[in-house]
């Protein structure tokens, strides 16, 4: 069975499969903290217990510490949806730039292994940090989706297309 786990992710860089208590443990950005306390607890653990199941789903840890929790939802043959929940301290001294290589290469052999040709996601008009994080990922902005956030925010509709050979 494919896993991101049994890559080598650099130094100081790794993942393991994402457990629902993972995200417990991640200090997110005010603006995703806005979002993630919309939603009632007991309601936010059911999302992330389906999530650890339902597709595959990492937390990416550096130097020992929790970075990211994301993961993937097949939405039909060929078209998933990713998320993620980044821990505010993965954009200070540098971190970004060792942990977005590992994660650029694992989005694209997750998507290549099962056959994605688009990955999506939506993320906040107004958290332009991981509107660049997306970018840097070869993300495009495709749209904005009006009041879709838990919060009745806008958010972006951005994509990543593959071609496999």
């Amino acid at each position: 069975m494919f896993s991101l786990t049994e890559l080598d992710h650099g130094p100081g860089v790794r993942l393991v499969d994402f457990h629902p208590s993972h995200w417990r443990a991640v200090e997110p950005f005010d603006e995703e903290r806005v979002t993630l306390s919309s939603i009632p607890t007991a309601r936010a653990q059911e999302i992330f217990d389906y999530n650890a199941v339902a597709g595959p789903a990492y937390t990416g840890f550096i130097d020992g510490e929790i970075a990211a929790c994301f993961g993937f939802a097949e939405q039909f043959p060929g078209v998933a949806e990713t998320w993620m929940i980044c821990d505010r301290s993965v954009y200070r001294f540098g971190r970004l730039r060792r942990f977005w290589p590992p994660l650029d290469a694992g989005l694209t052999a997750t998507a290549q292994y099962h056959g994605w040709f688009r990955v999506s996601a939506t993320v906040l008009c107004r958290f332009p940090a991981a509107v660049r994080l997306l970018e840097k990922l070869y993300f495009r902005r495709e749209g904005v989706c009006r009041k879709s956030s838990p919060t009745g925010e806008d958010m972006y509709l951005m994509a990543r297309l593959f071609r496999w050979e």
